[in-house]
């Protein structure tokens, strides 16, 4: 073709075998009861090609007669079933070396391949030849008559034949009428007149038939084939098996495969074979065309005349002959029953099936079909063997699960109803393959082969050399629990040399250096030391003595007062008045300040001397400093005595004889010192004595000072620290402090009493 866009020349590829056998006439060829591959072989005589026969398809019977080689396959495929395959070998030179025609079981498989809208399919074409007939008339053999030259042939039909169904038949037939009609397939295609429903009606023929009730079961089974519509369709779709990791996603011709396109007002959902798989070579992915469905009859060829001649040709014999021979059409047409207890059972790569072999003379042979698909439909596709014994051996490869479905036919070519389904899987073999995957597996039998090492069968000992024999020997020795124990400290003694630590009694543990840890014991030595001078000096100035870790004070029962003898005591205490006057005597300041008499509890006696006071005032304050200063040093110290305790723990109590713990009286350091005091007026004399109990607190972190008031009544003066600046050595009269001093000693209501008189000549 030359156009605008130039020279083009279309190449339409037509299958080498389909013309070849088209040229090729097969004259006379009779089949009677033979097997599948002795008939494709008389149907291939005389041409280039060679019939394989890849399946089993039991016996049957057939004939050519002046037909073409290519209608002679087509004819084995009705009779035998299968599917053709034709397949071309080349050589190493490219040169074809045979042609063969291959019968097969089927072509493709069962995978389950799904086509989806939005999947795979960019576009999805359904074609619906809608011719459907719902009634058939049926013709037999032509009817010899007498006196009837040069009229029309009659031919037999099944009008004196009544069906029932309360009979058992499939459907109602009257006597009287010469057709038989789907009941269904009317409610759906019939034509409307009138308020009724007109069947469409055809004809169905069967020279070969001259029994009328056979003639009306072979119409009946033809019925359905041509009371539904051809349906067709044209799937653009993407072949994503060229895609890495869709290898599952693999069509080939013949493959069972669903298409589903819910977006028609009438949705598809089908289950068919593809019939036809149309590409680019040069671009695959982007042109691939799926055709699904049947082939529309309104392609085919009208071969009605050539059937006619072929039917006329074939049965010219029983014309002409006077007798006829028992064939197995002369047994009676009866519906097989269904074979009973199917069962399968898999082995290594064969599932073997079993069921009751049927003792009615008229059942032909068996059929087996078989997917991989649970509850499959059986169809022509899934036929796997046909035979007539009550067994048969599928063999498939190993770790695969099968679904089957039996059925029996009888000389007619009427078939049972199915079996149930049964199932079984051969046996899953762990292979390299499935363990590893197919690269990696392949990669490991190299390995093995070249280092002749490890064998198909595993590593024999008898491949190791005697020097591996021998370490290995060595390292199975037994070892004993103190070998095993030895061995643990080493690799625990080395942990602690790595880590820097030291490994003892089963523990790691912190490494100390000894000269730390020598200064540290020093240090703690010298605190317990301090301490425990503190702790005496403490004792000595309150005059009292450590017991049970407890400082207490030495009392005196005779000189120790009672609190009921404290509150009916003298309310009384000592005053110093200051009075500042002018030139006429009129007090112009006065100031009491109220004079604290601080004494030991248990050595309070009847006077009191100014120097022993005094002394005690000197001592009570250096013990108070040197608390204050033992106080600093405890509480400096405090961090330092944590430290050295908490590195001590660290050391796993390996230092425990020199841990620091300094516990100073649980219950505190308690001192009593009494406090009297006197309070004088002008006319009189009033004494109240106290005692302040003084109680000091020495705890590891603090010490505290306390000090608790104690009234004792009836409690006499004795000679330690009255009052300040009086040692009393020469008596009462004795005492001067500034502005007063004591006038005279007597009693007032019936109470012991000091008079003051003021420097000034004013008695108070």
């Amino acid at each position: 073709m030359d156009d605008a866009d130039g020279p083009q020349t279309t190449a339409i590829c037509m299958p080498a075998f389909a013309e070849e056998l088209q040229e090729h006439i097969v004259v006379e060829q009779n089949i009677i009861s033979q097997s599948a591959q002795v008939a494709l072989d008389a149907a291939l005589v005389g041409t280039r090609w060679t019939g394989v026969v890849e399946g089993e398809f039991g016996q049957a019977s057939t004939q050519f007669h002046y037909i073409s080689s290519a209608v002679a396959v087509w004819n084995v495929l009705e009779v035998w079933g299968g599917d053709v395959k034709d397949v071309v070998v080349f050589d190493e030179q490219n040169h074809i070396v045979a042609r063969n025609v291959k019968l097969l079981q089927r072509l493709g498989a069962d995978n389950g391949k799904r086509f989806e809208i939005d999947h795979d399919i960019t576009e999805i074409q359904r074609t619906i030849l809608s011719y459907p007939v719902t009634a058939l008339y049926g013709r037999g053999a032509s009817l010899t008559t007498e006196g009837d030259e040069g009229g029309e042939t009659q031919y037999l039909d099944f009008a004196a034949v009544e069906w029932s169904t309360a009979s058992g038949d499939p459907t109602n037939k009257p006597l009287g009428q010469a057709w038989v009609g789907d009941p269904q397939a009317l409610q759906k295609y019939g034509r409307q007149y009138e308020g009724e429903l007109l069947h469409r009606e055809g004809i169905w023929q069967d020279q070969d038939i001259e029994d009328p009730e056979l003639l009306l079961q072979k119409t009946w089974e033809h019925l359905p084939k041509v009371s539904v519509p051809e349906v067709h369709y044209r799937l653009s779709v993407h072949l994503l098996e060229h895609m890495a990791g869709y290898d599952h996603e693999k069509v080939s011709l013949g493959d069972t495969a669903r298409a589903i396109d819910r977006q028609f007002s009438k949705p598809i959902e089908i289950q068919t074979r593809i019939i036809a798989v149309e590409y680019d070579l040069t671009d695959i992915e982007g042109t691939a065309m799926v055709e699904m469905g049947q082939f529309l009859s309104v392609h085919e060829e009208d071969d009605r005349i050539d059937r006619i001649e072929a039917d006329i040709d074939r049965n010219r014999g029983k014309w002409d002959s006077e007798a006829q021979p028992i064939t197995n059409e002369r047994y009676p047409n009866i519906k097989p029953q269904t074979p009973a207890n199917a069962r399968a059972e898999g082995g290594f790569q064969v599932i073997q099936l079993y069921w009751d072999y049927s003792n009615e003379v008229y059942v032909h042979y068996y059929e087996v079909y078989g997917s991989q698909v649970k509850d499959f439909v059986p169809d022509r596709q899934h036929l796997l063997w046909r035979g007539k014994v009550g067994a048969f051996a599928h063999n498939v490869e190993t770790d695969q699960q099968w679904y089957y479905r039996i059925r029996a036919v009888n000389t007619h070519g009427t078939a049972s109803d199915f079996t149930h389904e049964v199932t079984a899987s051969t046996v899953r073999v762990i292979t390299d393959d499935l363990l590893f995957g197919e690269d990696l597996a392949a990669r490991l039998r190299e390995l093995n082969e070249v280092s002749r090492i490890i064998g198909e069968n595993g590593v024999d000992f008898d491949q190791i050399s005697e020097v591996a024999k021998n370490i290995i020997q060595q390292e199975a020795r037994t070892y004993t629990d103190e070998e095993i124990e030895e061995k643990r400290q080493e690799l625990m003694q080395e942990i602690a040399k790595k880590a820097g630590l030291e490994y003892v009694d089963g523990q790691l543990q912190l490494k100390v250096d000894q000269a730390d840890f020598d200064n540290l014991q020093n240090t703690v030595i010298d605190l317990n030391s301090t301490i425990n001078d503190i702790e005496i000096d403490i004792a000595n100035k309150v005059d009292a003595e450590w017991v049970d870790g407890r400082l207490l004070t030495k009392a005196d029962k005779d000189n120790t007062y009672t609190i009921e003898q404290v509150d009916n005591a003298l309310n009384a205490k000592v005053s110093l008045t200051e009075y500042d006057v002018d030139k006429d005597g009129f007090i112009i300041r006065f100031e009491d300040n109220e004079t604290a008499i601080i004494q030991n509890a248990e050595q309070i006696e009847q006077r009191a001397t100014r120097t022993e006071f005094e002394e005690l005032e000197d001592n009570v304050g250096g013990i108070s400093t040197r608390l204050s200063d033992a106080e600093t040093a405890i509480t400096q110290s405090a961090e330092a005595i944590s430290l050295i305790a908490t590195k001590t723990e660290s050391l796993d109590e390996r230092v425990t004889a020199n841990k620091s713990s300094i516990e100073i009286n649980a219950e505190a350091i308690e001192q009593k010192v009494s406090l009297s005091e006197y309070e004088t007026d002008q006319d009189t004399l009033n004494q109240r004595i106290g005692s302040a109990e003084s109680l000091i607190q020495q705890n590891a972190d603090e010490i505290l000072q306390r000090v608790t008031v104690t009234e004792f009544e009836g409690l006499q003066i004795s000679g330690r620290n009255l009052v300040l600046n009086s040692a009393f050595k020469g008596g009462s009269g004795d005492y001067w402090s500034g502005f007063f001093s004591i006038a005279d000693e007597g009693t007032f209501s019936d109470h012991s009493a000091l008079f003051v008189a003021h420097l000034l000549d004013h008695a108070i």
